[in-house]
């Protein structure tokens, strides 16, 4: 296998980078905002959808900006690789339902995975005292950083927010009690979920929720918003945690229940750490992905 990664900056037009597949190459796979690129080389080719730019729930929260940009560009481009590519996959069963109108073909459902040798629960001792809330999304309305700043504006005794430090500035006012962390990189945030007790993640649409996936991986229950493919990552008895859209009490409602009995954290953590090892493991991803290679050579 060869990866080559395409430069940000050709997201614009994929064809001006010129890439062509290497001596041998007997299939090429790529993401569906350029996978149309690539369909004029006579090889197999496999389009991947992570978010998917058509959905009615993604176009109702995006910017002005960004709604031009994905009509004049992005949306033609995914468009193109829908009905150019060979095969089409997506790494949710919602975002296969929002494709199906836009994709004469069948689209393979093949989950993004997580790796449970390093996401996984941590063997320390359980501490004793406030509720360690970890909100790890970024400064964006889609991913809820108003409702961040919403919940940390009040004060209670039970609880401890913690969020990047280049966030502060965005917060307006906040509790005292708050923690902040320098940026994460991926190999850092298992240590991150394990020194917390609960993920916030009231994103406003997710096309899977890698963040929840990974949370879950190490035993941290999930409160978000029930949108996008959310409920179908934290499975039916995590989704309990997930309130309706744009619901800030319902959301702060479920972290005091949560600071209130801390079995509930070990109860909910245990079924997601259960969902992950079972549905979004590396080994399950790979095999999926082979089996649609197979299928088209």
């Amino acid at each position: 296998m060869i990866v080559s990664w395409l430069k940000h900056g050709f997201e614009l037009y994929p064809p001006a980078a010129r890439l062509r597949p290497p001596a041998g190459t007997t299939l090429i796979h790529a993401n569906s905002w350029s996978a149309f690129a690539y369909t004029d080389h006579g090889l197999p080719t496999v389009a991947t959808d992570h978010g998917f730019v058509h959905d009615p729930a993604f176009v109702r929260i995006k910017s002005r900006p960004q709604r031009i940009y994905h009509n004049l560009l992005i949306g033609r481009y995914v468009r193109a690789s829908l009905e150019g590519c060979t095969a089409v996959t997506a790494v949710s069963h919602y975002l296969a339902r929002q494709m199906r109108p836009f994709c004469s073909r069948t689209v393979a459902v093949i989950p993004n995975w997580v790796d449970i040798t390093q996401f996984k629960p941590s063997t320390r001792a359980r501490r004793n005292g406030r509720l360690r809330v970890l909100y790890a999304g970024t400064r964006s309305f889609r991913k809820g950083f108003d409702v961040l700043r919403a919940l940390v504006a009040e004060e209670h005794p039970g609880i401890e927010f913690w969020c990047r430090s280049d966030f502060r500035n965005g917060l307006g006012h906040y509790r005292s009690d708050m923690k902040f962390f320098a940026k994460q990189s991926a190999v850092q945030m298992p240590a991150l979920y394990a020194e917390c007790d609960v993920v916030l993640m009231p994103s406003r649409y997710e096309g899977f929720g890698y963040v929840a996936a990974e949370a879950m991986a190490c035993a941290r229950p999930v409160i978000g918003f029930d949108c996008g493919a959310l409920k179908e990552v934290c499975g039916e008895a995590n989704a309990e945690l997930l309130a309706p859209l744009n619901d800030v009490p319902a959301i702060q409602e479920a972290i005091y229940a949560m600071a209130m009995d801390r079995s509930l954290v070990a109860r909910y953590g245990e079924m997601g750490r259960q969902r992950v090892v079972e549905n979004y493991t590396e080994e399950r991803a790979i095999a999926s992905y082979i089996d649609v290679y197979e299928r088209v050579l």
